[in-house]
């Protein structure tokens, strides 16, 4: 499906590329863990947001998108997400506290493992509440 999107999300794909690879040559060359940390983590993030979004765009058929504009605009859905994304938000309110009081007290590595684990919870609270929701309602 040709989308205007496209384009911007091939060169966030190569941004993402570039920034992980430069981040770990420098820190591989310099020693230096907190910058080419930082820019390793946002190539990560930059690709994976590309990824996944040009993975949509390629899948995606015209009846599919004018199906999950319909879906997006549908009364019922809306307060299943709404529901959903309150009881996730409470959820990661909680959960990201005790992270940034984890984070005082450890490595990068371990922070790099509870932000995995944090955003694991957020996904799964997402879809149980979602299906919950849309039993309720």
């Amino acid at each position: 499906m040709k989308n205007k999107n496209y384009p911007l999300y091939l060169i966030l794909l190569v941004i993402g590329i570039l920034l992980m690879a430069g981040g770990l040559y420098y820190g591989k060359s310099s020693g230096e863990n907190q910058l080419s940390s930082v820019a390793t983590g946002i190539g990560i993030v930059l690709f994976g947001i590309a990824i996944g979004k040009l993975a949509t765009l390629l899948v995606m058929t015209p009846e599919g998108q004018k199906k999950q504009d319909i879906d997006l605009k549908d009364e019922r859905n809306v307060a299943i997400r709404e529901k959903a994304a309150w009881k996730t938000n409470n959820i990661m309110i909680t959960v990201l506290s005790v992270i940034g009081f984890a984070l005082v007290f450890s490595d990068n590595l371990f922070a790099a493992i509870l932000v995995v684990c944090a955003i694991m919870i957020q996904s799964v609270s997402i879809v149980v509440y979602s299906n919950y929701y849309s039993k309720k309602l």
